[in-house]
């Protein structure tokens, strides 16, 4: 780290950052590292989808250098974060479904949904299987995924849906027939953020990648 630190301040900072990301963060990967690049270009990125767990096992693991995944939900061992945003639950569905026309819908109406979702592996399915059981809506998806590409291809062929967290929607080209109905009854939220390991000091890239999202997420709000 201190010989990286000496060579930052002569020549800029250089390195390799493996990151790995929760597939409904994907879309947003892309502004975070275009952002970096643009003041550090000597750094190179690896960008790997992957589940919190493999996350998490990396980042213990050395085999990773950061993350983005849900912070709040499960437990996150021993890691440094910066949290980012926090993320809401969209349905997103052909306008040419009955259930097009919406302008919210509930927890509990997903049950009578035709559903694509992500594989029990993804965090993300978790948390929506614990809120679709609360609302005490039974769901047996059609389509199980662990890329939301396939997911959102099967919501655009208008035969299905599926829920997406609301910033990754936010950010994708659906086709124009596809409509983001927010879910309520509850309306949840939950964090979003970068975590690294719980190293001090952290190596300058990774440093300057954890001050670099925190700005930008800070600027968003």
């Amino acid at each position: 780290v201190m010989y990286q630190e000496i060579e930052a301040l002569k020549h800029g900072l250089f390195g390799h950052i493996r990151i790995g990301v929760i597939p409904t963060a994907l879309p947003l990967v892309a502004t975070l590292t275009t952002r970096y690049l643009a003041d550090h270009p000597n750094v190179r990125f690896a960008v790997f989808a992957q589940s919190s767990n493999e996350i998490l096992r990396g980042l213990s693991n050395l085999e990773l250098d950061a993350g983005l995944t849900y912070l709040d939900n499960e437990p996150l061992g021993q890691v440094l974060f910066v949290r980012l945003y926090h993320e809401e639950f969209r349905l997103l569905v052909s306008s040419d479904s009955p259930f097009g026309k919406l302008k919210t819908i509930t927890w509990a109406e997903l049950g009578r949904v035709p559903l694509c979702l992500l594989t029990q592996d993804m965090q993300n399915r978790r948390i929506i299987d614990r809120l679709l059981h609360k609302a005490k809506a039974e769901v047996i998806p059609t389509i199980e995924t662990n890329s939301p590409t396939v997911l959102y291809t099967h919501v655009g062929s208008g035969g299905l849906a599926t829920i997406m967290p609301a910033k990754a929607a936010a950010v994708m080209r659906f086709p124009s027939k596809v409509r983001e109905i927010p879910i309520i009854n509850p309306t949840v939220k939950y964090a979003v953020g970068l975590v690294v390991p719980k190293r001090e000091p952290l190596p300058p890239p990774i440093e300057a990648l954890a001050k670099d999202v925190k700005k930008f997420f800070s600027q968003k709000r």
